[in-house]
């Protein structure tokens, strides 16, 4: 008997697109001056929305802007998170892994712009 117990990978269906959580936080991580990243999917007044979440390397201050168009110009539109909020460390379980239940919700903290949609994105 073979009894199926769900995704062993982290991919949601967004939007009629299949994303993968995982590739949109490796992106982030070339960025020179993040050190953490984590993407989650959150549900936004009945709608879901990818939020990132990103750790700077040390004092270092990212700017607004610059971290969305950083991510549309290597992910598709779909995969870019409507909102990258910058935490000082990301929440951990006891055993070191990111513990993204315990991550804000992107409206208690900063937001960046609307997420992205089928129209022209003026940025």
């Amino acid at each position: 008997m073979l009894e199926f117990l769900g995704r062993i990978d982290r991919q949601v269906k967004l939007r009629g697109f299949r994303v993968e959580p995982a590739e949109i936080e490796a992106t982030l991580l070339t960025h020179p001056v993040i050190a953490e990243a984590a993407v989650v999917v959150r549900d936004e007044g009945g709608e879901q929305q990818l939020a990132a979440y990103v750790v700077p390397l040390g004092d270092v201050e990212l700017a607004g802007r610059g971290r969305r168009l950083f991510l549309s110009a290597r992910l598709p539109r779909y995969m870019v998170p409507g909102s990258v909020t910058v935490l000082d460390t990301l929440p951990k379980t006891s055993s070191g892994k990111i513990n993204r239940r315990a991550l804000p919700a992107p409206a208690a903290a900063v937001v960046e712009g609307p997420p992205p949609t089928a129209g022209l994105e003026t940025e």
